[in-house]
């Protein structure tokens, strides 16, 4: 490899972290081992490694779901749901 292509492979591969770069390597020697390796193949390999490697990362680690506290106090509920209602209806008479 010439020093000229050594250069056009590095300013194209600048933002492929090593990581991901062994990963596409070893997915074209996979998928395609007769073809000629380009920095294309590189990027876009290193592209499908990030998505799976960001995809497990949310299947690991799913997010927490908070959900509205439910709450047995009967005295509660009525006062909240009174207290809606009538601000529904305030609402309702300031537009009218």
């Amino acid at each position: 490899m010439s020093q000229s292509v050594a250069m056009v492979w590095a300013d194209d591969l600048e933002r492929v972290t090593l990581e991901d770069a062994v990963g596409a390597l070893k997915l074209h020697y996979q998928e395609r081992p007769d073809v000629w390796l380009q920095p294309g193949h590189v990027i876009a390999g290193a592209r499908r490694v990030r998505d799976r490697r960001e995809r497990q990362e949310r299947i690991d680690a799913p997010r927490a779901l908070t959900g509205n506290v439910i709450t047995l106090d009967r005295a509660k509920f009525e006062r909240d749901t009174q207290a809606s209602i009538e601000k529904h209806r305030a609402e309702k008479a300031a537009r009218s």
